[in-house]
C-alpha cells in the first residue's frame, strides 16, 4: 500500500466499527441491546403477561429467571366451584360438631331426638355437597369436553 498524505475518513485507526447488524441500538434498563436481543426481550415480556416492563425488568434482575404461568379458564372456574363448596361443608361440619357435642352431653334419652334429627340433616346436606363436587369433577372432565384433550404429540386438540 502506497503511502498518501491525506487520510481516509473511513478508517482513523483503533478498533474498527462493528457492522450495522452487530449494533446495539436498542437501550433497556440501562444497557444496550441488539435488534435480535430486542426482540427476544420484547417476546419475553409479552409472554410475562406484565403490563409494566419496569416491573418485568426488575423481576428478572432481582429474582432470577421469570416463571410463567398458563392460566385455563375452565380449571379456574372449578377451582373457584370448589373453595365455594369447601366453604359450605366447612360450615356444615361445624353445625355437625355441635350437633354431636350436644348429643353426648345429654343425659336423658328421650331428649335425643331433636339433635338426632338435626344430625341426620347435617349428614344429608353433606351428602349432597359431596354430590356436587362428583357433579363438578365430572362437568370440568376431558370426556365431557370441556378441557383439551392431549394427543400423541402432547399438543392439545
Amino acid at each position: 500500500m502506497k503511502y498518501s498524505p491525506q487520510k481516509s475518513n473511513k478508517y482513523k485507526g483503533g478498533r474498527r466499527p462493528k457492522p450495522d447488524a452487530e449494533k446495539a441500538l436498542y437501550k433497556v434498563g440501562g444497557f444496550w441491546l441488539t435488534k435480535a436481543e430486542k426482540d427476544i426481550y420484547d417476546n419475553k415480556f409479552k409472554a410475562s403477561g406484565l403490563e409494566n416492563q419496569s416491573e418485568f425488568f426488575r423481576r428478572i434482575v432481582l429474582r432470577g429467571a421469570l416463571k410463567l404461568y398458563y392460566q385455563d379458564s375452565y380449571t379456574e372456574k372449578m377451582y373457584y366451584e370448589l373453595l365455594k363448596i369447601e366453604r359450605e361443608i366447612n360450615g356444615i361440619s361445624a353445625n355437625y360438631n355441635q350437633a354431636v357435642k350436644h348429643i353426648q352431653s345429654l343425659q336423658h334419652k328421650a331428649s335425643l331426638v331433636l339433635p338426632l334429627e338435626m344430625l341426620q340433616q347435617l349428614t344429608f346436606s353433606l351428602k349432597d355437597k359431596f354430590e356436587q363436587i362428583v357433579l363438578l369433577f365430572e362437568t370440568f372432565s376431558p370426556s365431557a369436553g370441556r378441557l383439551p384433550q392431549s394427543t400423541e404429540n402432547g399438543k392439545s386438540k
